[in-house]
């Protein structure tokens, strides 16, 4: 029987889906999954964090990141990760999904399971009557790159990229790499304060960009007000310039800007 908490998280719930699939894939056999408030017998698979944790002295207490361990014995075996929700605004990339990471662990590490591409072909999944577990497992899995992504384009699986345990073990707050108008937007602030954006040819110009008179006082400690703000929730921050800065996202030309430096590299 695979057993999680009856609200599992979004991690969680993609690794019991995941084990399920591929067990039956595997095996042929189809385990019930039950919630940890349900009475449950026999040997147990325990998958995400759970109150049936304890009675095998499972702690996950000291999971960081999208981290994850293997837990095994006479009758059960665990797999629990570091799991947080993407913010209601944000995308998968800001969550961890430490569970779902141990279960493609546990599949690729002991069942033999490889995904090198979306559809059937792409999937090798070795058949057995019988799944055996080592004994006593005790894996603990520290990533060892904190930020990782992989994107597809034409159609692709996305779903595969969790596969390859490639979502993030760090809240990355990423607008393309690109801050500076979600930081300060242009339609909050030009009306009353023109002098944040940049002058272009006498003018101060509202580009959608959000293009900022970097050397304005003002427009700094917004910037890091915005940051503080936004480290309350996430570990990294994106607080790069828009694309095509200085060209079709025009630079400042006030004469502060201009002494910050000769290149517009040296100002930025």
């Amino acid at each position: 029987t695979i057993v999680t908490a009856a609200q599992p998280s979004s991690s969680a719930r993609k690794a019991v889906k995941e084990f399920s699939y591929f067990l039956k894939r595997i095996t042929g056999t189809n385990l019930p999954v039950m919630a940890d408030t349900q009475p449950v017998d026999g040997p147990l698979v325990l998958i995400g964090t759970s109150k049936a944790l304890a009675k095998y002295g499972v702690d996950t207490g000291a999971l960081k990141y999208d981290n994850f361990l293997i837990r095994s014995g006479k009758d059960f075996l665990a797999i629990v990760g570091r799991d947080t929700e993407p913010p209601a605004n944000g995308s998968s990339y800001e969550a961890a999904y430490g569970t779902a990471n141990g279960v493609y662990a546990f599949l690729e590490d002991y069942c033999g399971v490889r995904v090198f591409m979306p559809g059937e072909n792409g999937i090798i999944a070795p058949k057995t009557a019988t799944l055996k577990v080592p004994a006593n497992l005790n894996v603990t899995f520290q990533k060892s790159m904190l930020v990782g992504m992989v994107q597809f384009r034409c159609g692709a699986d996305n779903s595969l990229r969790h596969r390859w345990r490639s979502t993030p073990g760090l809240r990355l707050l990423s607008s393309g790499g690109h801050s500076w108008g979600p930081a300060i937007p242009v339609k909050t602030y030009f009306k009353e304060h023109p002098e944040y954006f940049v002058l272009v040819k006498g003018e101060r110009s509202n580009h959608p960009a959000s293009a900022l008179c970097i050397s304005h006082p003002d427009v700094l400690k917004l910037k890091i007000e915005w940051c503080k703000e936004q480290l309350q929730d996430f570990d990294i921050l994106e607080i790069g310039h828009p694309d095509s800065y200085g060209k079709s996202c025009p630079a400042c030309e006030c004469e502060k800007c201009l002494a910050l430096g000769k290149t517009l590299g040296d100002r930025v």
